[in-house]
Parts: structure tokens; C-alpha cells; sequence
């Protein structure tokens, strides 16, 4: 940033029926077009949950490794 401008971007995800549906930088303050919520998150990504206030991972299938044929 140049001559002493702050960045007042954050991070947001954009929250619809407690998925999240995308991210993004945002002030805070600028008008959005969306019917997602915007929450303030530094972790938050596409597909977490959001409930009661917290950012919840998704639960990733463990993958079995295959052996190879004989």
C-alpha cells in the first residue's frame, strides 16, 4: 500500500442456508447483490457449515489405497 493507505478489505463467506457458498474480500460496508449472509471468517471455505455462529468443515471420505494387480 502506498503513502500510509490502509486496507479495510476482509475476508467473508457468504453464508445461504448455513453452507458456505463462496468467498470473499469485502470492506464491510460497500452494498453486496446476493441473498447470502456475509460472515466474517479467516477460514471459512466453499461447502463448510455454518451453525450457531461457527464454521464447521466438511468430513472428507478417507481414500483406501488401491494395490496394484498381480
Amino acid at each position: 500500500l502506498l503513502n500510509g493507505e490502509v486496507n479495510m478489505t476482509e475476508r467473508y463467506a457468504l453464508v445461504n442456508s448455513g453452507i458456505v457458498e463462496s468467498v470473499i474480500m469485502w470492506d464491510g460496508m460497500t452494498e453486496l447483490e446476493t441473498k447470502s449472509q456475509p460472515v466474517r471468517s479467516d477460514t471459512a471455505n466453499i461447502g463448510w457449515q455454518y451453525i450457531d455462529g461457527n464454521f464447521i468443515s466438511p468430513v472428507l471420505p478417507q481414500i483406501q489405497p488401491v494395490s496394484p494387480e498381480v
